[in-house]
């Protein structure tokens, strides 16, 4: 019997490249390229625990025969750590490429998917599959209503479009 892990998606705030002070705000770079791991923050810390426990998973769902998804936006540092890295050369692992407006969603977000499961690998839409749109940038900050308060832009577009999970749980019933 094969069991799959549901798309695991360790928080990316902290592994994104966006984190910059500018005329929107300021936000404290955590990591760089050339310190993936940090400089020691906690936050920066906790990610990269689940990080690493989130990679030994997969590893272990791989190593039985069973299936796993990682999600993070496709130019975040966490898939420079080593450990994303090691799963990543495992045979039958694919590193997907989507556009999340593909999807439904107002912003483009190129996302991967880093997984063995089947039913997601070749499920990559991009922009260029779906009729031309305008997309919403994700730069500078926006009112929350749900939180009261103003967020950076990056943090809306945190939430999968439903267009995306639909199109994910009919490719796994198809296959299933």
């Amino acid at each position: 019997q094969t069991c799959a892990l549901p798309i695991c998606a360790p928080p990316c705030s902290t592994y994104s490249r966006a984190r910059r002070s500018d005329h929107h705000g300021s936000c404290r770079v955590l990591r760089t390229e050339d310190a993936v791991y940090g400089f020691g923050d906690p936050d920066a810390e906790e990610a990269n625990t689940l990080a690493i426990r989130m990679f030994a998973l997969a590893e272990q769902q791989h190593h039985k025969g069973r299936f796993f998804s990682i999600e993070n936006p496709w130019e975040s540092l966490m898939w420079s750590l080593k450990e994303a890295q090691r799963v990543e050369k495992l045979p039958g692992v694919v590193r997907c490429f989507i556009n999340q407006c593909a999807y439904g969603s107002p912003f483009k977000k190129d996302t991967a998917i880093l997984t063995n499961a089947p039913w997601l690998i070749g499920e990559e839409r991009v922009c260029a599959d779906v009729a031309p749109r305008k997309h919403v940038p994700l730069v500078g900050r926006v009112w929350s209503y749900a939180e009261n308060k103003e967020i950076w832009y990056m943090a809306e577009a945190a939430e999968y479009p439903s267009g995306m999970c639909e199109a994910f749980t009919n490719d796994f019933a198809v296959w299933f």
